[in-house]
């Protein structure tokens, strides 16, 4: 697993959490009612379906979205996004059919990885990688990570890197991105969320 910059931040002190006080917050914390990013203040920003795009900017440079804002190469230029992390590369049901070629000749760096939305499956595997592809972004870029609907892996893993590169405990993680973006992570991604959690608290309070 990929390790916290200089110390453990706000884990010192932090509580253990699990799955369930996670799927509460993720439930019970409001979602401010907001434009699509790129279209702030516009009354076309409130209309996502006939934008074609659902995107959200969630923290700091990081944006969260569906298949569309990705694969619109016009929209990632009018955001100025620099990176793109597909949590749902590869063909059929549920998957995202980009590649680095998607992006070919517009500057925009690609990470992609064939995770499947389904509770048993190990989406902890790719944190690392995905915190690693996700430090490269620039302090004056910006990255969009995205699965299909930018439901429930791509929230996952963001949640993942506020947790190892930015060391917010999940519960506050949790608070912050679904107060920008709703969103509904399944419950076998939460336990992983929050056993990393619990890690890094035990990491910071021994």
């Amino acid at each position: 697993m990929a390790q916290p910059v200089n110390d453990f931040g706000l884990f010192c002190g932090a509580t253990a959490t699990n799955a369930a006080n996670l799927h509460q917050l993720m439930v019970s914390t409001p979602t401010r009612r907001s434009f699509v990013a790129g279209y702030e203040g516009m009354s076309e920003g409130l209309d996502r379906v006939a934008l074609g795009v659902d995107c959200d900017l969630v923290h700091g440079n990081i944006l969260i979205g569906d298949a569309g804002a990705a694969q619109n190469v016009a929209y990632l230029n009018r955001l100025g996004v620099t990176h793109v992390l597909n949590m749902a590369e590869g063909n059929g049901p549920g998957m995202v059919p980009t590649s680095a070629l998607t992006y070919a000749g517009t500057g925009i760096s690609y990470c992609g990885f064939p995770a499947l939305d389904q509770p048993a499956f190990d989406i902890a595997h790719y944190f690392g990688q995905a915190v690693t592809f996700m430090d490269s972004c620039e302090a004056n870029g910006k990255i969009l990570v995205h699965c299909l609907r930018g439901r429930s892996r791509s929230p996952a893993v963001v949640l993942a890197y506020l947790m190892i590169r930015r060391t917010v405990p999940a519960p506050m993680a949790m608070k912050l991105c679904c107060s920008a973006r709703a969103f509904h992570i399944n419950a076998g991604f939460l336990e992983q969320l929050s056993e990393l959690h619990n890690s890094l608290c035990v990491a910071a309070n021994t």
